[in-house]
């Protein structure tokens, strides 16, 4: 009778173990098919949102000529750089492997480039993730309340760096934190392949002028002019954020050694 009993038991037990686990992967399946749907409304989303910022682009080109045009998309009248967008076509002109990048897996999010110029007269291009290009669609879904944060690339590199991924099915590491609300920029420290410029020097022919400088250049002057450029665009800014790989550590370490209200 016991022996009866206990089994009648274990057979309950079983029975409501393998009704657990049942549910157990059916919410995971669920969660997982939801998880799906999100990603795809997401995506549909930015798509629409870009097909939107073309055509919003296009319709200001037949409006007014010429490059002070991008001030249709939030700058001055005056066309100063610190508010003007500049426009999803000509970033990809110019800079054409991280518009691809940004495509394929950064999210799709739209971008932009500022330029940089150091007290020595060097010329950076530093890109942003902006998620769109019109501003109230800016405000509405992407606020970045947790502010800039800046990524600097290691030796003998440039932004492309942090779109190197160990996992095939992740976005590039700018995306994923500009999705946790974080305000992206990439730099492209003097002398990397997108800030490869001078106001006055020609990396080409004069060589030696050009590249006359070391490892504190790059700290002492690049940094801070970076960072004074991103607290003149977030003007609520308190802060900045930065992620530094390899030798960009470096930089990052000596510039704020150096820093007098960091």
């Amino acid at each position: 009778m016991l022996n009866s009993k206990v089994f009648r038991i274990a057979l309950v037990s079983a029975a409501l173990l393998a009704a657990d686990g049942f549910v157990e992967a059916r919410q995971a399946d669920l969660r997982k098919k939801k998880s799906e749907q999100e990603r795809i409304s997401m995506k549909s989303t930015l798509d629409a949102e870009k097909r939107a910022d073309m055509k919003l682009w296009e319709l200001e080109n037949k409006v007014m000529k010429g490059p002070k045009s991008d001030k249709f998309l939030g700058g001055k009248k005056d066309g100063s750089e610190s508010s003007v967008l500049s426009s999803p076509r000509s970033d990809a002109a110019h800079f054409p492997k991280i518009a691809e990048l940004m495509d394929s897996i950064g999210g799709g999010y739209a971008w932009r480039s500022y330029e940089v110029i150091t007290n020595d007269g060097y010329r950076l291009n530093v890109f942003r993730i902006i998620g769109s290009h019109r501003a109230k669609t800016r405000a509405k879904l992407y606020p970045q309340n947790k502010g800039p944060l800046l990524l600097v690339h290691g030796f003998s590199s440039d932004a492309e760096t942090w779109f190197d991924r160990s996992d095939e099915s992740a976005l590039a590491v700018g995306s994923q934190l500009f999705e946790e609300g974080y305000d992206v920029w990439m730099a492209n420290m003097r002398g990397s392949m997108y800030s490869r410029a001078h106001v006055s020097l020609d990396p080409d022919n004069d060589d030696a002028e050009f590249w006359d400088f070391g490892l504190s250049e790059p700290a002492e002057r690049d940094l801070p002019a970076i960072i004074k450029k991103i607290h003149a665009v977030s003007t609520t800014c308190k802060k900045v954020t930065i992620v530094a790989h390899s030798l960009g550590t470096n930089h990052t370490i000596n510039s704020l050694s150096k820093a007098t209200n960091a």
